[in-house]
């Protein structure tokens, strides 16, 4: 190989690791960026809206009261075995039925909260509402069913979502009663997973 040819090799070895020095810094930054963004995306959805999460799990409380009922009628009436009860002696089956109901009636409050909550708002807001969190309709369906634009869809999920917090905040439904009375419970977090789970985007 001549001169020649060998200081041009190695200009061009010393491009390629020169750019694939370059795109290995962009791989990270991109990489780096999308794992903040994530975490960001996380906090929001952990932290930020206790009423987003509120409405959508509302669409599957009836549900789960009702087999909720199921469960507490069999356990007391020891007709089936559910998960260890067979081999559980009668002090922790009654502890069992007892926190049964506890989590039954915690449904039915959050339930009635709700629905209160919505009624007090006006049509227009709890169509908005339902069609996205409740039905878990995607951005696009809501605005196609009710004729918005994405800047007025914005506008008005905004708003809507403000008055609902509104309405909650009067009867001492605030983000610290959600923190403290349900949040926190690993049975509410998975049911709020699943609501979340369900959601077009």
């Amino acid at each position: 190989m001549t001169n020649s040819c060998q200081h041009k090799y190695a200009n061009i070895k010393i491009r390629i690791i020169f750019l694939y020095n370059k795109l290995f810094k962009n791989i990270n930054k991109l990489a780096e960026k999308a794992v903040i963004n994530k975490k960001k995306r996380g906090k929001e959805m952990s932290n930020a809206d206790y009423r987003v999460n509120l409405l959508r799990c509302y669409g599957y409380l009836g549900d789960y009261i009702e087999q909720a009922d199921f469960y507490i009628y069999n356990k007391a009436l020891g007709t089936h075995n559910f998960g260890n009860s067979g081999n559980m002696d009668t002090y922790s089956q009654v502890a069992s039925i007892l926190k049964l109901i506890t989590q039954k009636n915690q449904l039915v409050e959050i339930k009635k909260v709700i629905s209160e909550s919505l009624n007090q708002l006006t049509d227009e807001e709890i169509k908005i509402l339902a069609y996205r969190y409740i039905k878990n309709y995607s951005l696009k369906l809501v605005m196609q069913k009710l004729s918005l634009s994405k800047g007025a869809y914005y506008v008005r999920i905004k708003k809507a979502l403000a008055n609902f917090a509104a309405v909650l905040n009067v009867k001492g439904y605030d983000n610290e009663w959600y923190t403290s009375s349900y949040a926190k419970k690993i049975w509410f977090k998975k049911l709020i997973k699943g609501a979340n789970g369900y959601c077009e985007e």
